[in-house]
């Protein structure tokens, strides 16, 4: 009579049990770096576990919680003590860091004030033409020069600008477009 009410008992859980809910985020991973992160959530289902997760280029891991992952997409099957299976899909993203942001931080402008030269350093990505432009505080163009994208480009301006607040915009094919507020001590 026990073994039946066991069967019975073992039955019931069978047909009432449902797979695990899953739920998952993820860190993106640095441009070109393996340094991502999913951290997944289990509830429900019957522990103990059983985590196996695939993703680009062969991966596999049976963590939870898998780190060290480059950008993409990670798929896991999560499967509890009575067989229940549960599926989810979760994309690793890659941390935004396009020539044209790079080159807006780490560009550097100077001297500021300027007399007649301005030098501009920018980042070693950056390549193709670039647009230099001088404008005043009205919107009015007052100076351009087109030229070849380098590390460093020095610009003689070359006119006789009165002292005051200008901008400046560096636009290049690329994608990059830099405006900075630069003033004069004007040239006497």
């Amino acid at each position: 009579m026990k073994s039946f009410y066991s069967f019975i008992f073992l039955l019931l859980l069978s047909f009432g049990a449902s797979a695990a809910n899953l739920t998952a985020s993820s860190n993106p991973a640095s441009f070109g770096k393996k340094d991502g992160k999913i951290t997944l959530i289990i509830s429900g289902g019957f522990a103990p576990y059983i985590v196996s997760w695939t993703g680009p280029s062969g991966y596999s891991s049976s963590k939870l919680s898998p780190d060290s992952l480059g950008a993409g997409t990670y798929c896991v099957t999560v499967t509890d003590q009575y067989c229940g299976v549960a599926k989810m899909c979760v994309t690793v993203s890659e941390k935004t860091n396009s020539i044209a942001e790079l080159a807006e931080s780490k560009t550097k402008i100077y001297p500021n004030p300027f007399e007649d030269e301005i030098s501009i350093e920018l980042e070693p990505g950056v390549s193709g033409n670039v647009q230099l432009s001088l404008f005043d505080l009205s919107g009015r163009l007052v100076a351009s020069k087109s030229t070849e994208a380098k590390q460093k480009l020095d610009w003689k301006i070359g006119t006789n600008l009165p002292a005051g607040n200008y901008f400046i915009q560096v636009k290049g094919d690329n994608g990059i477009d830099i405006r900075r507020k630069i003033s004069t001590m004007g040239n006497e």
